[in-house]
């Protein structure tokens, strides 16, 4: 009898699961830390639910930012808040919070 293996890399399995589908999106993402500092990094991956990204600040897991993102096919910035949820170097997953259905829905749009 066969048993079925799932790859692993560094003790971690290969196999992930998530809420939402990542799609590989590199473009611009503009970060409002408040009192007007504003820094800017690029993209790698996006969901409905959150974005990697390169940003060369040193934020802290668990802050709260402000994010704006041009996504494909469109001409004005979506801004909404993220909170930081993991960091390695200077790359960082932002989850979204507070999106409201306007929001949302440029994002399934523009995801599908």
């Amino acid at each position: 009898m066969k048993t079925a293996t799932v790859p692993v890399l560094m003790g971690r399995p290969l196999l992930e699961r998530r809420r939402h589908e990542r799609f590989r999106l590199e473009t611009r993402i503009t970060l409002h830390l408040g009192d007007a500092i504003r820094t800017v990094g690029r993209t790698l991956d996006i969901s409905r639910a959150g974005v990697s990204a390169i940003v060369l600040v040193d934020l802290e897991v668990g802050q709260v930012v402000e994010l704006s993102i041009v996504l494909p096919f469109e001409s004005r910035p979506i801004s909404m808040f993220a909170v930081v949820r993991n960091r390695n170097t200077f790359r960082y997953g932002f989850e979204f919070t507070g999106t409201d259905a306007t929001i949302r829905a440029r994002l399934k749009s523009a995801l599908c």
